[in-house]
């Protein structure tokens, strides 16, 4: 009678871990499912879709900071030609001042 309560004992604490791990895991692949909208992911343990979801915000991280980079290096041209034509423009200015002085010049030599 006492081995066959203690086998008994042994037999509901198995039973019992059983079902909880079960229910845990069920319950973690529920969480971890959620972004996806599905009750549950097969074949497939919730560190390893933390892990892929690790994965997938980097790439998409890396493709923003690759964007953001292309934008900046874009609006750094922009300002580098602006900045060309702007010292074009001033070097015609000063050209065409300086023109405007040598003729001065001249007209007041020529009185």
């Amino acid at each position: 009678r006492l081995l066959l309560s203690k086998h008994m004992e042994d037999m509901k604490d198995v039973t019992n871990r059983v079902h909880y791990e079960n229910f845990r895991s069920k319950k973690l692949s529920v969480l971890a499912a959620i972004d996806e909208e599905k009750l549950s992911i097969p074949n497939k343990n919730p560190l390893a879709v933390l892990e892929d979801e690790t994965q997938e915000h980097m790439n998409k991280i890396k493709l923003m900071e690759k964007e953001m980079e292309d934008v900046f290096n874009k609006k750094v041209e922009q300002k580098i030609k602006k900045m060309d034509n702007s010292e074009r423009e001033n070097y015609a200015k000063i050209l065409e001042e300086n023109k405007f002085v040598n003729e001065l010049k001249e007209e007041l030599k020529s009185q």
